[in-house]
């Protein structure tokens, strides 16, 4: 491995350690100190899977010589389910329905904020992917490893995620509309209540199954499995009502 080698896999492994810091409000204009924002609720759902504090989790790590790696691995409580997406105000503010309160299936306002949790989780993860990918490859064009004014492989993996990444807002800003006009039974969700031995797992997450096509806005599934109760397990699908066919 040469020397330019050598420094842009230094590099790589420095980006992959930041953290995207961003409040993903309703305004996309809040510049307030970002916290680790909870995307299962902590004081409720994680109590009933956590074990001596910590809870078992999917994390990513890089390797030198295998590359990414993901992983099970045993973390803390106050890091499980966290990204750096919201400001403490707007996480308290807008989900304060969900956070302090047992989750209601027949309450439209908290089976939105569930899927809006998940829809913001999934935007700050495209907006930091595709903010990693375009500094390496700028680091690229800076090392002579690609030419500055000429397509190359990595300049169109960054242009490919920062597309993602756009059509991922624009998919946010609908669930936007609706929390600004408090339009909550704009979203459509179905439930199941699960029965089981004891609660094993939590997940809040937006999903799409959709061919992907950079000039259409995406599909979504909003997924949401929540531990309510030492048998039971709420399982929340969520999507906009025009993918509603999509869907089913």
């Amino acid at each position: 491995m040469d020397d330019i080698e050598k420094e842009m896999l230094a590099y790589a492994f420095g980006a992959d350690k930041k953290k995207f810091k961003k409040c993903l409000d309703p305004t996309m204009q809040c510049g307030g100190q970002i916290i680790r924002a909870h995307t299962v609720q902590n004081s409720k759902i994680l109590d009933l899977l956590v074990r001596d504090g910590h809870v078992i989790s999917l994390r990513h790590s890089l390797e030198k010589e295998k590359g990414p790696v993901i992983d099970y691995k045993l973390v803390g409580r106050n890091e499980a389910t966290t990204f750096t997406g919201l400001c403490d105000a707007h996480d308290r503010e807008i989900f304060k329905p969900i956070d302090t309160n047992d989750i209601n299936t027949g309450n439209p306002e908290q089976l939105f904020l569930l899927a809006y949790r998940a829809v913001l989780r999934e935007l700050h993860a495209t907006m930091e992917g595709a903010s990693k990918i375009q500094s390496g490859y700028l680091k690229r064009v800076k090392l002579g490893l690609d030419p500055k004014n000429q397509p190359s492989q990595a300049g169109i993996q960054a242009v490919s995620h920062m597309l993602k990444s756009w059509r991922t807002y624009r998919y946010k800003s609908e669930y936007d509309q609706a929390y600004i006009s408090k339009s909550y039974d704009s979203i459509s969700h179905e439930t199941r209540l699960l029965d089981v031995d004891r609660p094993k797992i939590a997940a809040s997450v937006l999903f799409s199954a959709d061919t992907y096509d950079s000039a259409k806005d995406i599909r979504g599934i909003a997924l949401n499995v929540l531990p309510v109760a030492l048998q039971k397990t709420l399982v929340v699908f969520s999507w906009l009502p025009r993918d509603t066919a999509w869907v089913r």
